[in-house]
């Protein structure tokens, strides 16, 4: 079945929606229709979110230093100090995770393909990885923002 642009009857009006028959989602739903929304988790807390799951390494320290009595030397010339390391935020991401492994399996799949797996595909390309329409990746990832925006608003702390 195809996504096609069509014009639907809702309330008497004729209003502009792709269909979506699956998702039961009307042009009326506020989880569907509201994506400039306040109450919507932010990208930058997606993507580091996203940067805090694949941050830190992968594997055994590599060695940088001679075992044998070269590791020891220290040159004389002057160098500049390290560049600073730039590192997501580390308890944000945490919460953002502890959050995510609450959240239902879907959901779970949608925001891991767009933010962990593959972020910089296309939106295209991540719903071919997910076999999906692109329109019903877009609609599902919506949903999983809310609903991750939501969970984070229970467990927030209360000040």
């Amino acid at each position: 079945m195809s996504t096609t642009l069509a014009l639907k009857p809702v309330d008497g009006t004729l209003t502009n929606l792709y269909n979506l028959p699956n998702l039961g989602l009307k042009p009326t739903d506020r989880s569907y229709t509201n994506y400039g929304s306040k109450d919507m988790i932010s990208e930058d807390r997606l993507k580091n979110w996203g940067w805090w799951c694949a941050y830190g390494p992968l594997g055994p320290e590599v060695r940088t230093r001679a075992a044998s009595a070269e590791g020891n030397y220290e040159s004389e010339d002057v160098f500049e100090g390290e560049e600073p390391r730039i590192e997501p935020d580390m308890l944000d991401g945490q919460m953002v995770e502890d959050a995510v492994r609450e959240l239902p399996d879907v959901s779970r799949r949608v925001l891991k393909a767009r933010y962990i797996q593959y972020p910089y595909n296309l939106s295209h390309n991540v719903a071919q990885r997910l076999r999906m329409s692109t329109d019903k990746l877009e609609a599902e990832l919506h949903i999983a923002k809310r609903r991750l925006y939501d969970r984070l608003q229970r467990n927030s702390p209360r000040f």
